[in-house]
Order: structure tokens, then sequence, then C-alpha cells
């Protein structure tokens, strides 16, 4: 199935749309509202995202695998959370319109676990990191210490070596 044959959008073609518009920062097309003429243009995410997401199936999978998941901007996230806690924007619902928008809405719902996940990670990635780093120069220090020890211990045994040989020979 392919989305960018759809005459119309169903509800949760239509959100899956706008996460994903949102995800790659692409903008709504403004257009009149459907059921109210005089009233102010709505946000269009259908249409701008078969035009401008959809259009290279191909490029567009390539393009949520390389999606730079390490760097999502905070405005991004804000934009998607509400659709978190939408339970039309679950992949068991949004299946019921379009296999692929199920997809589509899974890598949304990835995405902002992982950037979830990795805001509470990274302080503790930070903190570790600063441990290696401090573990790294004690180990360092150790290593010195222990090779200050051992050249003591040779001069050791180099002198006791020496003063046993020269009360060996004065007897």
């Amino acid at each position: 199935e392919d989305v960018r044959t759809f005459k119309f959008a169903t509800p949760g073609v239509k959100l899956t749309c706008e996460a994903c518009c949102h995800m790659f920062g692409v903008k709504a097309y403004k257009v009149k509202d459907p059921d109210n003429s005089l009233g102010p243009k709505i946000n269009d995410y259908f249409q701008a995202a078969k035009d401008k997401l959809f259009k290279e199936a191909k490029k567009f999978i390539v393009n949520m695998v390389e999606y730079d998941r390490d760097n999502i901007a905070e405005s991004t996230i804000k934009k998607i959370e509400p659709f978190m806690d939408n339970p039309d924007f679950t992949p068991e619902n949004v299946a019921k319109a379009s296999n692929a928008c199920k997809a589509m809405c899974m890598w949304v719902r990835a995405m902002y676990k992982y950037n979830t996940v990795a805001l509470k990670v990274e302080p503790k990635r930070q903190l570790l990191a600063k441990a290696q780093a401090l573990l790294d120069k004690t180990l360092a220090t150790l290593a010195d210490a222990k090779q200050r020890l051992q050249d003591v211990l040779d001069r050791i045994q180099t002198l006791e070596e020496n003063y046993n040989g020269a009360v060996k020979k004065q007897q």
C-alpha cells in the first residue's frame, strides 16, 4: 500500500503524516477548512507529507533509518509529545487505516522514547566518563608509584648484594 495514492486521509493517517512532518521539519500547507469555508485556514499535513516526504518512498525509508536520533531538537520533541498521549496514535489504531502508517507511527514513537531514555541516561554517561577519567589518572599514578617502588627494591637488592659481597670479602 502506498500512502501517496490515498485521495483522503483517515484520522490515523492524518496523525501519522503530521507526526512525520514534525520529525522531519516539514511545514503544513495552509488550506481552506472544508467544514468551514469562511473560517481561518487549517494545517494540511497530509498533502505536505505526500508531496515532501512520501514522494520518493525509498528515500523516505533511508531518511528514517539514518535519522539523527541523538540530536533531536527539543522543539521537535515538544511537537511530538501530544501524539504519545493520543490513544488514536498507537500502532494498533493506525494499522486500521494503513500498515505503512503503522510502521511510521512505530518509528515516531520509538524516536520519542529513545530521546526520553537518552535524556535520562546522558547525565549518567557524563558521570561515567568523569569517573573513568579519574580512574585512568589514578591508575597512571599507581603504575608510576609501582615503578618507583620497583626501582627502590632493585636498588636495595643491589645494595644488599654489594654489602654481602663486601662482608664476604672482609671475612
